[in-house]
């Protein structure tokens, strides 16, 4: 080597030696002391750094124990223990960076949020501004080429503090490795590999990425792995305001790749993977259970999302448990969980008055607040700019709202190959009513299981699903069948049984008392819902329903009210719209029912179901007018093929008379076909059984109680009723008891266009009234006379009452009216006896009767004609008696008397010839006594000129007896006036009497009667006075 290269060799190793030290000593110490002054300055925060070190033969850069600090000076911000960048010459042959080394150990970061949205780095975004005049666009350059190796991030951490809430977050071990990435032209087609792996409080998360980003295609996969998430960590951020539960534990566990491709321009977006959830817990704000859920596993297969579609091949679900609870105040535990209105209103300000507080307390230990440094920097954004007054400053000009532009994009499609639900339960806790005890109703539904395989949201796809439960441990439930959401379609076959009906007692009305001592009830059926036109869902049901030994009781007494063995209800079919209902057959097996009269005169019934009282309105307020009802409302059709009842028992009992009553109707069958809401057709009724086991009953006719108005042609037959049982009621009512008979019912009842027309007919056979009972409620009639009047000589009653109504009048009862009837016949039995029997012996009330000529005490022939009917009437009602009542009238009879004697006294002759001398002659023999011509006329003048001319009455003007004027019936007239008044009362009781003898000789006149049957009635006053309808001068006919 020559000594020129020997120089020179010296002079480039000084020259390197002196570049070395330059800058490994040199920069490295002003790089150590400048740089943290110029970050401090530049962020605001103080910045320190323990050492630099730059490595001019190896190109590194080595940066030990930054540190920055908050803005408060004293906590942490931003600090890490190494940062080593290795660069390569190449990066400058290349026209690019290039570094084979960048490593980070153990960084820190440290993040608050102060207030709302806040932080502790908030202030170094505020100075940020958008550039007024932004430059012109320019054509994309070249990109700058760079390539780097061995990224290493080892033990990072992130440290979140969330002041607000009170909540520390922390992300630790951060571990990230990327083996290379370079944009450059030959390296963009290489995988980019990174790898991530941290822990999150607690929870663990690792990411593994394959992607070329610089490649067109931009393929990218990315494995994510996330487990042992606390739910309970981040429900703390949902809004406390909004939300009424709290979650007291719970996991999350996610398994997932994406992959992501271009291709012309669209984007090819791909997920699969697995997420669970574990051990999750969510209690109400007072801490009582509200759900549990052991696992819920999901797993999605490859599925294309950016096509509009999830492909999940099976959901899982195990053994969730749903607790419902309705408080006592009605407030059901489900309807807290979501909180709206001024109570959220009032949570939002308290919230923000907790978060200043928390900053001002931040304050006061000394810290300054990056929060006041934000605040200042947004006040000064919202001032008006200046030389701008503020009542200048316009408002924003009115949003302009866009025409909703139509979606044609395609719906999203989810499908699930298989849904699964397993061990599933709910429970119910009711403290709103009494349970057993007085504790809550509880319920629930276990041993849930849900099976959907498949599921889809796809248009005209089926779904398949199937539900089996188990209601409070007892009733099985189960559903199953298909559906397409879209258009909506629903084929659902349903099955249900065993529900004790007992389990709805609590949730019966207050004012329903009964006691629900057993009864289970089932119903099987399908249930069609397709989508209709105009939005609507058109719906079918069709299946059957039934109740097996129901029994009830009444709540005080305990005595059994309904029961039956089997209830059921075939052949349902119920379709809407419009709302049809068809029932081919109803059906009760042994039907029991007792109906109880207490003592106290209270019903079973009336205890049982209370009515509600009905406020009285003051005397002043009247009533409004009722408004007429719509006739035309359409009624709803309904048909009922059959209506049947097989071995019905009806029982009445009441207490309230003594003795006690009691009778039972038994129904071995009773029919009702073809009953329909059509207001032209009606439903046959037959029916048959017994009352007591031994009195045949009979139900024939036609029903319609289901169109716009009730129909009903019913006719009831009962035979041969033993009447002595009802000895409580006769006694009580009417004071006697009854001795013996038997009765027979033939009820004719029609009701059409709301007219009830009804016929009692009723046969008593030998009704006998027994002894006297005393009895402050016994009604004043006069019994007794109406069975002997009603009684024939067969010791028959038959009675019709016929009695009618408008149903529709709130006063209408046929019990009431039938009473009313029988009532009022028995009343008429006293005050107009033969009236009531008028058809038997041809007449009326006028058969009691007898009139007589003025004076005489003879029977006429219409007498006669009475009479007879009456010896019928007698001889037909064996139990009556008959009283003869004599009457005469004063005025006329009077007369008749003088005139009679007048004309007796005149024909005396012509009455001796007819051997009458010193008798009295009846009216026949007086009229054919003639005397000689002229003989009547002279004897006349005598007697009144003896009589009337020579005993003068003064004030009274008399014709002379030789007065050729006087007429024969004006001297007639004058004589009887002077001797009426002679007439003596003993005269008129004597003419009474002898017309009641008369009567009753004509009646006894044969051996029809016997003499002990008819009795002659002293009046309490002789003398009657002409009512115009019968004379005076008759005899009156009573009946006892």
């Amino acid at each position: 080597m020559t000594q020129k290269k020997k120089r020179i060799l010296v002079i480039a190793g000084i020259c390197f030696a002196v570049y070395f030290i330059a800058i490994f000593f040199v920069a490295s110490a002003v790089l150590t002391r400048m740089a943290p002054e110029k970050l401090a300055e530049f962020l605001g925060r103080p910045v320190a750094v323990e050492k630099i070190r730059a490595n001019p033969l190896t190109l590194s850069v080595t940066v030990y124990g930054l540190e920055i600090k908050d803005k408060n000076k004293t906590d942490p911000f931003v600090r890490f223990e190494k940062l080593y960048v290795n660069a390569e010459a190449w990066s400058l042959i290349r026209r690019g960076l290039v570094l084979k080394r960048v490593l980070l150990e153990k960084p820190e970061i440290h993040v608050a949020r102060l207030s709302g949205a806040t932080f502790n780095f908030s202030d170094l975004l505020a100075g940020e501004k958008e550039e007024e005049n932004p430059a012109e666009e320019k054509s994309p350059a070249e990109p700058f080429g760079f390539a780097v190796a061995n990224i290493s991030v080892v033990d990072g951490t992130v440290v979140y503090r969330d002041l607000p809430f009170g909540k520390t977050h922390t992300i630790s071990p951060i571990n990230w490795q990327v083996p290379f990435i370079s944009n450059f032209i030959r390296h963009r087609n290489r995988k980019l590999e990174p790898a991530l792996t941290l822990s999150v409080d607690g929870a663990t998360l690792s990411v593994d990425v394959q992607t070329k980003p610089f490649k067109n295609s931009m393929e990218t996969v990315v494995d994510m792995a996330l487990s042992g998430v606390s739910i309970p960590r981040y429900t703390a951020y949902m809004p406390k305001d909004r939300i009424g539960f709290q979650v007291e534990q719970g996991d999350v566990d996610i398994t997932t790749q994406i992959s992501f491709y271009k291709e012309n321009d669209r984007s090819v977006v791909t997920v699969q993977g697995q997420a669970a959830i574990v051990d999750l817990d969510v209690k109400d704000r007072e801490g009582d259970g509200l759900f549990t859920l052991p696992r819920l596993a999901v797993t999605v297969l490859p599925s294309v999302v950016t096509e509009s579609r999830l492909h999940v091949g099976e959901v899982q679900v195990q053994s969730p448990i749903l607790s419902v609870i309705r408080q006592a105040d009605g407030v059901i535990n489900l309807a807290g969980l979501v909180i709206s209105g001024e109570a959220a209103a009032t949570a939002d300000e308290n919230t923000l008055l907790a978060e200043t507080e928390t900053v001002a307390e931040t304050e006061e230990d000394g810290q300054a607040s990056p929060q006041a440094d934000v605040a200042e920097s947004e006040q000064a954004s919202e001032t008006v700019p200046p030389g701008q007054p503020a009542e200048a400053a316009e408002p924003d000009p009115p949003a302009v709202a866009d025409a909703p532009e139509e979606d044609t994009s395609e719906p999203f499609v989810v499908d699930v190959d298989r849904f699964v639900l397993t061990g599933g339960t709910a429970r119910f806790v009711d403290f709103a009513v009494a349970g057993p005890e007085d504790g809550p109703v509880e319920n629930a539904i276990s041993d849930l299981n849900v099976t959907v395989a498949p599921f889809t949201t796809a248009p005209e796809k089926e779904s398949r699903f199937d539900v089996s439960a188990l209601i409070n441990g007892a009733a099985p439930l189960n559903v199953s069948g298909q559906m397409v959401l879209t258009p909506l379609s629903v084929e659902s076959d349903v099955r249900l049984s065993d529900v004790a009906l007992a389990w709805g007692q609590p949730y019966l009305p207050d004012n329903v008392r009964l006691v629900i001592n057993d009864g289970r009830a089932a119903v099987s059926g399908h249930l069609s819902l397709a989508a209709a036109k105009e939005g609507q869902i058109s719906a079918t049901v069709t299946g059957e329903a039934g109740v097996k030994d129901f029994a009830t009781s009444d709540p005080e007494k305990g005595e059994s009210f309904l029961r039956w063995s089997d209830f059921t209800l075939d052949g349902i079919k119920v379709s809407t719209p419009p709302l049809r209902v068809n029932v081919d057959s109803i059906a009760f097996t042994d039907l029991a029912q007792q109906v109880v009269v207490f003592e106290d005169g209270a019903t079973n019934i009336a205890r049982i179901f209370i009515s509600p009282e009905t406020p009285a309105e003051p005397a002043d307020h009247a009533p409004e007018a009722a408004e007429p009802k719509d006739t035309g409302a359409s009624v709803t059709p309904i048909q009922i093929g059959r209506f049947l009842m097989n071995n019905t028992e009806l029982k009445f009992a009441d207490r309230s008379v003594d003795p006690h009553y009691a009778t039972r109707l038994t129904l071995t069958d009773l029919k009702v076909t073809g009953l329909t809401s059509e207001d032209f057709k009606a439903a046959d009724v037959m029916a048959k059984g017994t009352i007591d086991g031994y009195a045949p009953v009979r139900i024939t006719g036609a029903i319609n109680p289901l169109g716009t108005d009730l129909f009903m042609d019913l006719d009831v037959k009962l035979s041969n009723m033993e009447m002595v049982p009802l000895s409580a009621y006769t006694g009580k009512y009417i004071g006697r008891a009854i001795e013996k008979g038997k009765m027979d019912l033939d009820l004719q009842y029609d009701i059409q266009q709301k007219v009830l027309s009804a016929d009692n007919h009723i046969l008593l056979d030998q009704f006998t009234l027994g002894n006297t009972v005393e009895s402050p409620e016994a009604m004043n009639l006069p019994v007794g006379l109406a069975v002997a009047l009603l009684k024939d000589r067969k010791g028959v009653i038959d009675v019709n009452l016929p009695v009618s109504g408008r149903i529709d009048d709130p006063e209408f009862r046929v019990g009431r009216i039938v009473f009313k009837a029988l009532a009022n016949l028995i009343t008429k039995a006293a005050t107009s006896p033969f009236a009531l029997v008028g058809s038997l012996v041809g007449g009326g009330e006028e058969m009691r009767f007898i009139e007589f000529e003025p004076g005489w005490a003879e029977l006429d022939e219409l007498g006669r004609q009475k009479l007879d009917g009456v010896k019928k009437l007698l001889v037909e009602r064996p139990a009556l008696k008959l009283e003869i009542l004599g009457y005469a009238d004063p005025d006329a009879d009077r007369r008749a008397l003088a005139a009679i004697a007048l004309e007796r006294t005149i024909k005396a002759p012509a009455l001796e010839k007819l051997g009458q001398k010193g008798e009295s002659p009846d009216s026949e023999t007086l009229a054919t006594a003639i005397l000689p011509a002229g003989q009547y006329d002279r004897t006349l003048r005598r007697i009144y000129e003896k009589e009337v001319e020579e005993k003068p009455i003064e004030g009274v003007v008399v014709k002379k007896a030789d007065d050729p004027t006087l007429s024969i019936e004006e001297m007639e007239t004058a004589i009887v006036e002077r001797r009426a008044g002679a007439v003596t009362d003993a005269e008129l009781g004597l003419l009474a009497k002898q017309r009641a003898e008369k009567v009753k000789d004509y009646l006894l006149s044969d051996e029809t009667l016997s003499p002990e049957r008819v009795f002659m009635k002293a009046p309490g006053n002789i003398f009657k006075t002409a009512d115009g309808e019968f004379a005076a001068s008759r005899v009156e006919l009573g009946v006892q």
